[in-house]
């Protein structure tokens, strides 16, 4: 932002993370970024955030896992409606590109876990794809019909990402687990797992739940009670949701926070339930990325990992080492 200009013409690759003068046709960047393997692991977890099998080989080693792998960014890039697939008979069609997708990943960090999330796709995001036509008008996407609650209303397509996973565990490859999107109720997850054990989904395969409305935080204990074997923040909606803020409007991006008192105190709240049942805790929305008091706050109640964006890796891991180190000396010295 210091180096651009009002009106100025750029290209940029919001995947990779590139901005290039005036309007170009984007190619794979020939710079090579040289990876730095950290030199020891940190008590609490650093992971990373995905989309495509990029950069793996730079990435996979200085990250504990995936803590969140988008598979809706597959499937836009894929082109097809996957609601569409199904109904043409193509549900094969759909485990493929999921596959195309999940494996490389997977493969490159076994058997650190890779959790992914299913389909999360919104109707406006859906509506340009092929066979999108269909797609609701709705006033509110994010409040609309998108995470588990669609998922359950197309059962079809949720089985067939679970026979993504199933296959994939079929091949060796355990470290790949299930994160349900925006749920709301207990309810939704024992739908969800219910449908799992119908296509007898492998018992290797771990179901966690992403905690991103106050409804899920608020109730999170019942969820334990469930069986849910882990839990991840996603802060974007959940403060979206509780201070009942839209990021995107302009007059009200100001009042945006993750770090306001109402999100810590749910923060804390699911952590220390969690860890009363032995849940992992995680956190994969853009706070840990880009405020370093967050990370420090979820360290210092005993979150089990921090997933963030790649470009934040090492400074993040830095900072927690650090935390983790004067956590040490404050016991030691008690």
């Amino acid at each position: 932002t210091q180096t651009l200009q009002d009106g100025q013409l750029v290209t940029v690759d919001a995947y990779q993370g590139f901005v290039y003068p005036g309007e170009i046709e984007l190619k794979k960047p020939e710079e090579k970024i040289e990876a730095k393997v950290p030199t020891g692991p940190t008590v609490t977890q650093v992971k990373v955030n995905l989309v495509f099998p990029n950069r793996l080989e730079e990435i996979a080693p200085k990250a504990d896992g995936v803590g969140l792998l988008r598979i809706e960014h597959m499937v836009i890039k894929a082109g097809k409606h996957p609601a569409k697939l199904i109904k043409d008979g193509k549900s094969e069609e759909y485990i493929q590109i999921l596959m195309d997708g999940v494996k490389p990943i997977a493969e490159a960090f076994n058997p650190k876990p890779v959790w992914v999330r299913t389909l999360d796709a919104r109707s406006d995001e859906f509506r340009n794809l092929e066979g999108g036509n269909q797609e609701p008008q709705e006033a509110n996407p994010m409040l609309g019909w998108h995470g588990i609650r669609r998922s359950l209303d197309e059962p079809e397509l949720l089985k067939a990402e679970f026979e993504m996973i199933k296959r994939l565990h079929e091949e060796g490859l355990t470290n790949v687990h299930i994160m349900l999107p925006f749920i709301i109720s207990v309810e939704e997850f024992l739908k969800s797992r219910e449908m799992a054990h119908e296509i007898e989904l492998p018992d290797t395969v771990k179901i966690g739940i992403m905690v991103e409305t106050p409804a899920s935080a608020l109730t999170i204990e019942k969820f334990c009670e469930a069986g849910i074997d882990f839990v991840s923040f996603g802060t974007n909606d959940l403060t979206q949701l509780t201070l009942g803020i839209d990021r995107g409007n302009k007059n009200l991006a100001h009042l945006f926070t993750e770090t306001h008192s109402a999100i810590k105190k749910q923060l804390r709240y699911v952590i220390k339930i969690c860890k009363k049942y032995n849940v992992e805790t995680s956190i994969c929305g853009e706070a840990p990325s880009n405020i370093p008091e967050m990370v420090e706050f979820l360290v210092r109640n005993g979150i089990t990992s921090v997933s963030v964006n790649i470009d934040a890796i090492d400074r993040v891991r830095n900072q927690v080492a650090d935390i983790d180190r004067g956590i040490l000396r404050e016991i030691l010295r008690s």
